[in-house]
């Protein structure tokens, strides 16, 4: 079953320097929205160097268009039979009356400066609840799990109901480093079809739908994610410094034997070194699939990545 990204370009999407690598890293694919799309451009180019991000993200996502890495939402909802139930209308209805609120009294009153960043936050969490109402929708009788991206919780609207049931995804995706973009496309494709990241990613989305169901705050999971990291990179250090002393003393043991037999043309007793380093890199790899936090292993893959 594929895991499916929902992403709604508003202004702070479409300003800041995140990678949509970043989440394709944890995702299948993406699909994402813009609304009032004319509009939105102008907003973004008023801004110092918003004209290059603006075309910066354009490109980003053309790139992984054509890659079929993304794909605009309405191409996705017109695969699938329209049907509204409850909680698509409660949050639709929420999206709207939040959009709405930036026109109340209080706002008005507001100092310019306080007004337009209240104006940005209400965008977020309008455009954000559109994007767990268009969740709805496209996992309804799909084979698919499609699951809004949560960027910022703003609970000064009373939201965080809304928001409880990905935070698990939201802190994950929060952790991977920004080591692939536009520019490395055929890395990031390397990386994500390397059986080892398959096996990595798919224990670590297991973890993040586990504890996600578990209620949660976002601080805990975080936590719990920090000890769970930090618990392997231990693990890992050790292993690998048993490894390479193992290694080393299988080198020192077998070296004079290697260096006389090859001399006799005992080739099959030279082998025994290739054997012996082989045994040991085997039992190195067994014993991480029973590390404590091995469920993370992913995160400390990307980390390692992006130190060279």
């Amino acid at each position: 079953m594929e895991t499916i990204g929902i992403i709604n370009i508003d202004p702070w999407t479409a300003l800041d320097d995140d990678s949509f690598y970043d989440y394709l890293v944890y995702f299948d694919r993406l699909v994402y929205k813009i609304g009032a799309r004319e509009s939105l451009e102008k907003f973004v180019k008023s801004f110092p160097k918003g004209a290059e991000r603006w075309d910066k993200r354009l490109s980003e996502i053309l790139a992984l268009e054509n890659a079929g890495l993304m794909t605009i939402i309405d191409k996705e909802k017109s695969k699938i039979e329209f049907n509204p139930n409850k909680k698509y209308i409660e949050y639709s209805i929420k999206s709207i009356e939040t959009s709405k609120s930036f026109l109340c009294e209080e706002s008005k009153k507001m100092p310019f400066e306080d007004r337009f960043v209240e104006f940005l936050e209400i965008f977020r969490v309008s455009t954000q609840l559109e994007s767990r109402a268009d969740a709805i929708i496209l996992n309804n009788g799909r084979d698919a799990n499609y699951t809004p991206i949560i960027k910022e919780e703003n609970y000064k609207y009373s939201f965080k109901e809304n928001y409880t049931d990905h935070s698990a995804t939201k802190v994950v995706i929060k952790k991977f480093p920004s080591i692939f973009s536009e520019s490395n496309h055929e890395k990031f494709i390397d990386f994500k079809s390397d059986p080892d990241t398959q096996l990595k990613l798919s224990r670590l989305r297991n973890w993040a739908f586990d504890i996600g169901k578990m209620g949660f705050t976002e601080k805990e999971i975080e936590q719990k994610l920090d000890f769970l990291l930090k618990e392997y990179e231990e693990q890992i250090k050790l292993h690998n410094m048993k490894y390479e002393l193992n290694t080393f003393e299988t080198v020192a043991m077998i070296s004079l034997e290697v260096i006389e037999n090859i001399a006799k043309l005992s080739f099959s007793k030279a082998a025994k070194v290739l054997f012996e380093l082989g045994k040991e890199e085997l039992k190195l790899l067994e014993a991480e699939h029973k590390f404590t936090g091995k469920e993370v292993a992913l995160l400390y893959k990307l980390k390692a990545n992006n130190k060279t």
